[in-house]
């Protein structure tokens, strides 16, 4: 029997992606950079916060940072992801049931109409989660939730309730994980995530970290540059894959075109379709 194992799509076996928080004024230029090198971000926003200031937050240059307008948000984000952070961006874990649902859902109807699809991926805010609170998301329809810890494995996530990013761009070790990422030659898919808040280099004045951190890791052919939630959908298609008790072949009842590995040999099975390996 042959060894198998699933692909990312195109036979790479290496995802990235980005997962940033607040929907800031500053979104703007991380798109601009993101585009640039031909990456694919998600975007964690609060609805209720579109129009409204950050308080005293300035960058260096005495500029204030503030929040995106509703109007903008659909045209900044195209070919990226929108994902929910709440409305009001609470504390879930310290709030009634009832208001950490009204939370979420309200945030996901708002962002909905936004984006034109239906918002799956979610970050918890403030990290602040529980049993509950999983409870909640995971009847309310998503398909992940991204946490505030780190994965150092590049491991595809085991609870996707639990999702952890691999860095975050203020990580001292950042340039070296991602050297990391795309050094090593892993016997499984790996997916690095880098999570922050995109005022964060505004504020520090440092957006040179960020376009340096894809300057390195852009234009690899065994890297996908997705988002998070492609790379849910992905797996997902995988899972439902269908085979004989031999593995010599396999039936895709997906609509979503799927790459193996079978002792060193590429294979794509496309929707519908049964291929003998």
């Amino acid at each position: 029997m042959k060894n198998i194992r699933i692909l990312f799509p195109e036979g790479k076996h290496k995802a990235l992606t980005f997962s940033y928080d607040d929907g800031a004024s500053t979104d703007r230029e991380m798109v601009r950079i993101l585009n640039g090198y031909g990456m694919k971000g998600t975007f964690n926003l609060n609805s209720g916060s579109f129009g409204k200031d950050y308080g005293d937050w300035k960058t260096p240059a005495g500029e204030y940072i503030r929040s995106l307008s509703r109007g903008e948000l659909s045209a900044l984000y195209a070919g990226h992801e929108i994902a929910v952070h709440g409305v009001s961006h609470g504390f879930w874990s310290a709030a009634p049931r009832e208001r950490a649902l009204y939370d979420i859902l309200e945030d996901r109807r708002a962002l909905e109409q936004i984006a034109g699809y239906p918002v799956r991926g979610l970050a918890y805010p403030f990290d602040a989660y529980d049993a509950g609170v999983r409870e909640i998301v995971q009847a309310a329809g998503f398909r992940y939730a991204r946490a505030a810890g780190r994965e150092r494995l590049f491991q595809l996530p085991h609870d996707p309730l639990r999702f952890d990013a691999t860095c975050w761009h203020t990580d001292p070790d950042l340039m070296e994980r991602a050297a990391a990422f795309l050094r090593e030659d892993f016997n499984t898919n790996a997916l690095f995530c880098l999570a922050g808040h995109s005022f964060e280099f505004a504020m520090d004045g440092n957006w040179q970290v960020l376009d340096d951190f894809c300057k390195l890791t852009a234009g690899r052919e065994e890297v996908w540059y997705t988002t998070c939630i492609a790379v849910f959908d992905y797996l997902d298609a995988a899972k439902a894959l269908r085979f004989t008790a031999d593995c010599s072949i396999v039936c895709n009842p997906t609509a979503t075109r799927v790459f193996l590995d079978a002792d060193g040999q590429t294979f794509s099975v496309g929707p519908g379709e049964t291929v003998r390996i």
